[in-house]
């Protein structure tokens, strides 16, 4: 008979062998994205020059892995439930009373300026982190932006969706507007 380890009842999810095997994967994928990011800029360069080991790689690695992630979370999650949302601020509408054309084509512009400010959103803050910002109407913009995406968030958070109203839901899609048109305006390259 062969001896068989007992296995234990309890299940642990993290060990150090898996906790070691997942940070040399991350590590692996930070290092690859970083030669790639740096690789492909010193090409559009003109420049070709493969060091293999270089602390550049990871920082750029990091860097590109962070504003995907920020990118992912503050769009692309809006993007993949776009029809769910549309769905829900019809259901939000339905309940405060707010029924007709006008409000059913408001469930489907929302979702539309809710995407389009989370755009303006990731561009400020990927923006700032990559690039100097030079025009002093956009850093003057920031201060609202930050501030109105705090208010509508924490109002929506601490809200219930039965106690919102049509004029509140109104002011939010202006806002949301409002700072889209305002972006695009004052973005001057």
């Amino acid at each position: 008979m062969t001896d068989m380890p007992e296995q234990s009842n309890s299940k642990t999810v993290l060990t150090i062998g898996n906790s070691g095997q997942i940070i040399a994967i991350a590590v692996a994928i930070i290092y690859f994205c970083g030669f790639v990011t740096v690789t492909a800029y010193l090409g559009s360069l003109g420049i070709k020059e493969y060091e293999a080991f270089r602390t550049q790689y990871m920082i750029s690695g990091t860097t590109l892995l962070i504003l995907m992630g920020l990118y992912y979370y503050l769009v692309g999650r809006h993007v993949a439930s776009i029809n769910e949302d549309t769905n829900n601020v019809r259901d939000i509408l339905v309940r405060i009373g707010a029924t007709g054309g006008y409000w059913e084509l408001y469930a489907q512009i929302f979702p539309l300026l809710e995407l389009c400010f989370f755009i303006v959103v990731s561009t400020f803050v990927c923006s700032s982190l990559l690039f100097t910002m030079s025009s002093r109407a956009l850093i003057s913009m920031i201060i609202p932006l930050a501030m109105g995406l705090f208010f509508i968030q924490s109002t929506i958070i601490n809200k219930d969706s039965k106690d919102a109203s049509k004029a509140f839901l109104l002011l939010i899609g202006i806002y949301y507007l409002a700072v889209v048109l305002a972006f695009w305006y004052l973005a001057d390259g």
